[in-house]
């Protein structure tokens, strides 16, 4: 698993999918670094992410030196990295660690709130902390730019994420999930571990249509 943090909150959808018996997950992840292979301006520090760049440079060095089946990569598109920045250097990303797994899984990066999920529930009823995605139509742009630089490479694949965090384009603080109620958001972007690990049978599906796609091939 690699990515920011929006990445990284996905872990424990993979350990609610995959047979820890028979699967190992490695976790490589640095917040606030995209998995994009592009130089970094981040506004917090005032400065060039260096260290995200560095971060990332050694993670592929270890993929190339540790081969494994399955990638599975993602971070926010908040990103402020142009067209050709978001499908180019998420392309070259993909060319350095294609070689060295069976199948790179890019994770869309999930709609966000306009608002912060913990704090509306406990000043107001569930049913009142709803909002359209805050992150409209920045995220969906985004999409379409690492959906390009997809095509180009046969091993890479997309994973939706969108319908399952804000289905018909609303997203809730909290929601009804499998027979209970469930808090979805622990900010305004980032997932609780509680809703993720109910996203598994979503990610499932996916890779099932995939595979199924390249037998036909």
């Amino acid at each position: 698993l690699l990515g920011d943090s929006i990445g990284a909150q996905w872990f424990p959808t993979l350990t609610a999918m995959l047979d820890h018996q028979q699967w190992r997950i490695v976790v490589l992840t640095k917040s606030s670094c995209p998995m994009v292979d592009e130089p970094f301006f981040y506004q917090r520090i005032g400065r060039d992410y260096t260290e995200c760049s560095v971060w990332r440079d050694r993670a592929i060095q270890w993929v190339r030196q540790n081969p494994v089946q399955w990638i599975f990569m993602g971070s926010t598109a908040s990103y402020d990295f142009t067209p050709e920045q978001w499908e180019q250097g998420t392309g070259r990303l993909l060319e350095q660690l294609a070689a060295h797994a069976e199948g790179i899984y890019v994770i869309e990066a999930s709609p966000t709130l306009a608002f912060d999920g913990p704090s509306c529930l406990r000043q107001r009823l569930p049913e009142e902390c709803v909002s359209a995605p805050a992150s409209a139509p920045r995220y969906p742009e985004v999409a379409h730019y690492l959906q390009q630089a997809i095509e180009q490479q046969p091993k890479a694949h997309w994973l939706e994420t969108s319908s399952y965090v804000c289905p018909n384009d609303q997203c809730s603080a909290q929601r009804h999930v499998n027979g209970k109620e469930t808090v979805v958001f622990r900010d305004s972007q980032h997932l609780t571990a509680s809703f993720v690990a109910t996203a598994a049978e979503h990610f499932l599906r996916q890779i099932a249509d995939e595979e199924r796609k390249l037998t036909q091939q």
